[in-house]
């Protein structure tokens, strides 16, 4: 039998896991391909967010399985790039790569 979601419980353990690999907000959304309004939001318990923006800030922090990707969670790389990287100095090999890329490249 499926248990019912507890949301609250699942956004606290987003922030921690977070916290834990030492990602800043601007550092998460952008590894999660949202805006930081949409994680500010995610983290405040909004229950209003789309589901693929929710699952995508959930499988920065391993909440959610990396082979679960749908057709509409963004692809690598995002539509409109024109096939360059969005991030300078950012090449998709692992999730670790991206998101050394990424963190490196975000002021704190």
């Amino acid at each position: 039998m499926i248990q019912p979601l507890d949301w609250p419980a699942l956004v606290a353990e987003t922030i921690r896991r977070r916290k834990e690999e030492g990602l800043t907000q601007a550092q998460h959304a952008a590894l999660a391909g949202v805006g930081r309004t949409t994680l500010i939001a995610f983290d405040q318990g909004d229950t209003t967010l789309s589901l693929g923006r929710a699952l995508a800030i959930l499988r920065v922090v391993g909440l959610v399985a990396e082979g679960g990707d749908s057709p509409r969670t963004p692809s690598w790389p995002p539509a409109g790039s024109g096939g360059r990287h969005w991030w300078p100095g950012c090449r998709r090999t692992t999730r670790r790569a991206t998101r050394s890329a990424i963190t490196a490249s975000i002021p704190k």
